[in-house]
């Protein structure tokens, strides 16, 4: 009976964990975020080389979260180039309207933050 007493913390840990990831994904978008405008020039700078950035926050975060989100992204071609300005800029959101450009950038977002909470979560331990 010990063994299985060992495991049930590791077991609501790991459905928690996953549990909380999945909603999250599903009831916020981080590219309709109130401060997304502002941050995207980061990830836009390390994915697409944009020519002017303002340091004004940790480059290291906005590092690691580009990773995610260019892995998201790299099996669209030019034909979305188009659309990486409209991100994050719909007045009339709908999730039936958000593209699936849209949403990989956005999940890309949300793996990276997720990523690092485990890191953190595991670093602490």
């Amino acid at each position: 009976m010990l063994r299985i007493d060992n495991k049930i913390p590791t077991i609501i840990f790991l459905s928690t964990l996953i549990s909380t990831f999945s909603f999250g994904n599903i009831y916020f978008l981080s590219t309709q975020s109130p401060d997304f405008v502002r941050y995207r020039n980061y990830i836009d700078y390390l994915i697409l080389g944009q020519k002017e950035l303002a340091l004004e926050q940790g480059f290291a975060y906005f590092l690691i979260i580009s990773l995610f989100v260019k892995n998201r992204l790299k099996n669209y071609g030019t034909v979305y180039e188009n659309e990486i300005n409209n991100i994050g800029e719909q007045t009339n959101f709908s999730y039936f309207n958000l593209s699936r450009f849209e949403n990989s950038y956005n999940l890309g977002i949300q793996e990276g933050n997720f990523i690092i909470y485990i890191f953190t979560i595991f670093w602490n331990n």
